[in-house]
């Protein structure tokens, strides 16, 4: 059996978050005209900074007292993948993660696995935790794994 060094991974991971994004979706229909439709100004404000929108919030369920963990869904999934999971740790201060984009949730301009992980470190800065253990699944286990690895002094 042949095991993938974590740059492969990453790069496998990188190439797939990349085939997925909204950008790199081939249009059929292309329409040569600079006008954007109502929806679209709508979306992208003039001026607006697309690395300003979080690409992840996050709630807050369960005691605040208790230890801090964070739940990171993945690809294609809401933060109610772990509502199962809340319940059986309701005496940890859970941070139940949404990322932008997937499973309905309202997308920003400019995703990626590194500004998931800058945007989850910012929110660790503003609402620090205790202990705070991340657990995540899919894309939500890359982000805690890179966070961890680019943040250790924000979690254990």
């Amino acid at each position: 059996m042949r095991h993938l060094t974590s740059t492969a991974l990453s790069a496998a991971l990188a190439a797939l978050l990349l085939a997925c994004s909204p950008a790199s979706e081939t249009k059929t229909n292309q329409d040569t005209s600079t006008a954007q439709t109502p929806a679209a100004q709508a979306r992208t404000p003039e001026k607006a900074d697309p690395l300003a929108a979080k690409s992840i919030s996050v709630t807050r369920a369960g005691n605040p007292d208790g230890r801090t963990v964070v739940l990171i869904p993945g690809l294609a999934s809401s933060k109610d993948v772990w509502n199962g999971t809340v319940k059986a740790l309701s005496d940890y201060d859970l941070r139940v993660g949404q990322v932008a984009g997937f499973a309905g949730a309202a997308p920003v301009d400019a995703i990626s696995a590194d500004k998931i992980t800058a945007d989850l470190s910012d929110y660790l800065k503003e609402t620090p935790g205790k202990n705070t253990v991340l657990i995540g699944h899919s894309l939500g286990g890359f982000v805690a794994l890179k966070t961890g690895l680019d943040h250790a002094d924000q979690v254990d």
